[in-house]
C-alpha cells in the first residue's frame, strides 16, 4: 500500500524527470543554433575562396551571396541578408554605400569591400 508520503517523492521524482528533459531540449536547440550560425561564416568563406579570378579583390553587393547561398532550413529559399552580413563583417569585409555611380541606374546600393590582404 501506497502512503502519501511516497506519492510526493514519486511525484517529486517525475517533476525532476521532465525538468531535465526540458532543460536537455533547450540544450540542444541552442546548440543547433551555434551550427546554423556556424553554417553560414562557412558557407560564405566557400564562397569568397571560390570566386573568380575577374571578382576576386572586387566589391560585391550582399545579392551577390544570396544568390550563391540557398537557405538551409528552407528548401527553395534564401539565406537572411543580415546572416551573410555579419558572416562578411566577421571575415573582415567592410560594407559601403554607393551614392553616386552610373553602373547602378539610379540605385544607390550597399557594397560589401573585401579586406586588403585578400
Amino acid at each position: 500500500m501506497e502512503t502519501w508520503l511516497d506519492n510526493i517523492r514519486r511525484d517529486d521524482e517525475v517533476k525532476s524527470a521532465r525538468a531535465a528533459d526540458i532543460e536537455a531540449r533547450r540544450e540542444e536547440k541552442s546548440a543547433q543554433g551555434e551550427r546554423r550560425r556556424l553554417g553560414v561564416d562557412e558557407r560564405v568563406k566557400r564562397i569568397v575562396a571560390n570566386l573568380p579570378d575577374s571578382l576576386k579583390g572586387q566589391p560585391l553587393q550582399i545579392s551577390f551571396f544570396r544568390e550563391r547561398m540557398g537557405a538551409k532550413w528552407r528548401p527553395g529559399g534564401r539565406a537572411h541578408a543580415g546572416e551573410i552580413g555579419g558572416a562578411l563583417t566577421r571575415l573582415g569585409w567592410t560594407r559601403r554605400r554607393v551614392w553616386k555611380s552610373d553602373q547602378f541606374h539610379g540605385r544607390y546600393p550597399a557594397v560589401w569591400y573585401p579586406p586588403e590582404d585578400q
